[in-house]
């Protein structure tokens, strides 16, 4: 078999699921706000993303990106039965196995992406120029501790976490299998839309002392757009104790209020691109410019406090 040399970091079926009826999809660049359409193949890819030449040896060529790949052939068949069950209303609720497989891809998701290994590289950064602030170790001792971490050793420890005898994607799925699971139905005129980087997160208990966004945060809301006419969301189970009651269940949007709120944090915590079965990126345009951070590939992801 050849080798893949562009590699989705966003899988191509998922992202084929955001296309309209000519099989395109509309990009939206926050950099420059340049729009445009193109063939899903083009998107959420870069080139050797995946290639460890110290994994590929250990495991065989390409490990990664064929594991991945298997992951994703079992998941488009379960996410197309899903939505298609939905649909036609023979699915009103998803039972825990089902919960299951989608917490596991959904982890699998929120480790895989571009935006993820940037986020290491700039906390391992952000520790590093702390230590050396402090003055309480010397360069070599920073160095010793394992803090002088660049770029090719962040993307080694990004790849690490998804072979499968590392615990985090694990872990990650564990989490999510503890928050509520919600699955929303768009009705509305307005589709629910994709990016660089799908697995979105909200504090609702955001503060001056923490921020409250990982994944097993109290407050937490972690939201996935399955398609423009559906989406998924995790809530923590101590603070949205109110709809417990709808565990598992499909329930229906109709006011695009409730579409802009979940699309405004595709935009936020997208690295750079966003995805859409149409060309309005309205909300896009109006969230950056009132605050051009969000636009940055660079921006600030982690509190220096």
């Amino acid at each position: 078999m050849s080798r893949v040399k562009r590699q989705h970091y966003v899988p191509l079926f998922y992202l084929k699921g955001f296309s309209n009826e000519q099989s395109q999809v509309y990009v939206f660049d926050k950099t420059d706000f340049h729009t445009y359409c193109t063939n899903p193949i083009n998107i959420g890819v870069e080139g050797q993303f995946y290639d460890q030449e110290h994994i590929d040896h250990k495991f065989g060529k390409q490990f990664i990106e064929k594991t991945l790949g298997d992951i994703e052939t079992s998941f488009s068949t379960l996410l197309q039965n899903l939505i298609e069950g939905m649909e036609s209303r023979k699915i009103r609720a998803i039972d825990e196995d089902t919960k299951l497989h989608i917490c596991r891809y959904v982890a699998l998701q929120a480790i895989r992406t571009k935006e993820q290994r940037q986020s290491m590289e700039q906390l391992f950064g952000m520790m590093k120029q702390k230590f050396q602030h402090s003055g309480w170790l010397s360069a070599e001792q920073i160095d010793q501790l394992g803090f002088n971490i660049g770029p090719d050793e962040t993307r080694f420890i990004h790849n690490s976490q998804l072979l499968p005898d590392n615990k985090f994607a694990a872990q990650l799925t564990g989490i999510l299998m503890s928050h509520i699971c919600l699955i929303f139905k768009n009705v509305s005129d307005m589709p629910l839309i994709t990016s660089d980087n799908p697995v979105a997160k909200k504090s609702n208990l955001n503060n001056e002392v923490r921020s409250n966004s990982g994944f097993r945060s109290k407050g937490i809301e972690i939201m996935f757009p399955l398609s423009p006419g559906y989406l998924i969301a995790f809530l923590e189970r101590t603070h949205f104790k109110d709809v417990e009651q709808y565990e598992n269940e499909v329930l229906v949007l109709k006011d695009p209020q409730h579409i802009i709120h979940y699309n405004s944090f595709q935009v936020k915590g997208s690295y750079r691109r966003l995805f859409s079965k149409n060309a309005d990126f309205e909300l896009a345009r109006e969230m950056i410019t009132h605050d051009p951070n969000l636009g940055l590939e660079n921006r600030e992801r982690h509190r220096t406090g």
